[in-house]
């Protein structure tokens, strides 16, 4: 069920901060410079959108949501295996989603595929997909289920904040493994896959031509290009959680709770000026003048009593 009924949604006022705590505390977050009235807006949208979807659903219609893709109701996530994952991303960053449809998806999309969140800009509506072999399974190939939702639980609740060069690492922070929590935010985008791969197939083809059509030509250029590649990769990686790790140091120092949770309600660029702080007083001087003109930082503010 959506954090506030209808009638709540309607009638929120800006300095509710009951009601906008708790939309906070079920991942409903205020975008980077919407104002009250574009986020109330868009809430009584995604919940309209929301009522609409599940009525369909529940009728036992297939309902189409992405590129040919349909779903059932027999498909839907049951709740119990949500609020497991609502356990995590409460512990890690504060926030529980249980209200969001989820479905196993009975189309194969991909041997590697695990999972993705889907947001709609128009509507507002948040839905997210798992494989269909987790129905039944807490584990698959490399995956664990509760890793997956809470991985795109995460993806529901921050990408509102358009933040790419640090979405993937908050998402990944959930994993049980250390590996994949610190490669995740290596692959940012849809590109970067084909980026990442390209130089290898490059440098293959380049032996190749060597051997059977071009003995003189030379490999470095594909050698240099692969291990380009690579290094950019890893130290955009390690620049961006640089970024993280600066800023969640500061704040500790400044004795502020729950630092990741309250970064994950901050952008990349906030968080490199979080890092330049010098006290405690520059800290909640910074956070004072946010919340002036920004609706998610005056319930930042409130959330964590920053303004008492």
């Amino acid at each position: 069920m959506f954090p506030l009924t209808s009638k709540e949604l309607t009638n929120l006022k800006k300095n509710d901060f009951e009601l906008l705590q708790k939309l906070d505390d079920n991942g409903c977050f205020a975008g980077v410079n919407e104002s009250f009235a574009e986020f109330k807006s868009r809430l009584i949208l995604e919940k309209r959108e929301l009522d609409k979807f599940d009525k369909k659903i529940t009728s036992g219609e297939a309902t189409e949501i992405i590129d040919d893709i349909k779903v059932v109701k027999d498909d839907l996530i049951p709740l119990e295996i949500i609020n497991e994952a609502g356990e995590t991303t409460q512990k890690f960053y504060d926030f529980r989603i249980d209200y969001l449809p989820g479905f196993f998806l009975n189309k194969d999309i991909g041997l590697l595929w695990g999972g993705c969140s889907i947001y709609d800009e128009k509507s507002g509506q948040r839905i997210f997909l798992i494989r269909k072999n987790f129905k039944n399974s807490h584990n698959w190939f490399i995956y664990d289920r509760n890793e997956l939702l809470s991985h795109e639980l995460c993806h529901g609740a921050r990408q509102i904040l358009n933040d790419r060069k640090l979405e993937e690492f908050f998402a990944y922070q959930t994993s049980k493994s250390a590996l994949r929590r610190y490669i995740g935010n290596c692959f940012i985008s849809e590109a970067d896959a084909l980026l990442f791969v390209l130089p290898p197939i490059l440098l293959l083809l380049a032996q190749l031509s060597q051997i059977y059509i071009f003995p003189n030509l030379s490999i470095v250029p594909f050698w240099a290009f692969t291990i380009g590649m690579i290094i950019f990769f890893f130290l955009r990686n390690h620049l961006a959680r640089k970024i993280f790790f600066n800023a969640s140091a500061k704040i500790e120092k400044f004795k502020i709770e729950k630092s990741s949770a309250f970064l994950f309600r901050c952008t990349s660029s906030e968080m490199a000026e979080i890092a330049k702080l010098n006290s405690r007083e520059e800290f909640l001087l910074w956070v004072n003048n946010k919340a002036k003109n920004e609706l998610r930082f005056q319930i930042i503010s409130r959330k964590w009593k920053l303004n008492e």
